[in-house]
């Protein structure tokens, strides 16, 4: 992991007279903004476990989970959707989940609502958190100019 410190060469020099807890704050703020963006920080996330009956799933860990890119149970993709698609009567339906959607940052919801336990796996798009204090080594190598 490459610290903020790791980064102060960079801006120093275009920022003279500006304190480095400053810097570091905007760093924070413009990684989270540029790895949003860019959506280059695509990782498979801890697998969820779905428990019968239950119709949302939270999916937060170490990173900030900017956006889901993909889900899938037993080696089949369910289809990203939005709960507006699906009529009232339709949203208490019990199954096979076939369809998601992102009902907040960190939670989704499964159509048809499961009846068997189901081991969701996901992928998404990741970014750090306001609070963080670096970023991976493969972003600062490759992408630390354009976060400055």
């Amino acid at each position: 992991m490459k610290l903020w410190d790791s980064f102060l060469p960079l801006m120093s020099p275009h920022l003279p007279g500006c304190p480095i807890p400053s810097m570091k704050a905007y760093l924070a703020t413009t990684a989270a903004d540029f790895l949003a963006r860019s959506q280059l920080w695509r990782d498979n996330i801890d697998a969820v476990y779905v428990a019968p009956n239950l119709v949302e799933y939270d999916l937060s860990g170490d990173a900030v989970i900017e956006d889901v890119l993909a889900v899938w149970h037993d080696q089949k993709s369910l289809t990203r959707t939005d709960i507006r698609l699906i009529p009232d009567a339709d949203r208490s339906k019990t199954g096979e989940p076939l369809r998601y959607w992102v009902q907040s940052d960190t939670m989704i919801r499964l159509h048809p609502i499961p009846t068997e336990r189901v081991k969701l796996n996901v992928v998404a798009v990741l970014k750090t958190s306001r609070d963080a204090t670096g970023v991976d080594d493969w972003i600062y190598e490759t992408w630390a100019d354009q976060i400055v």
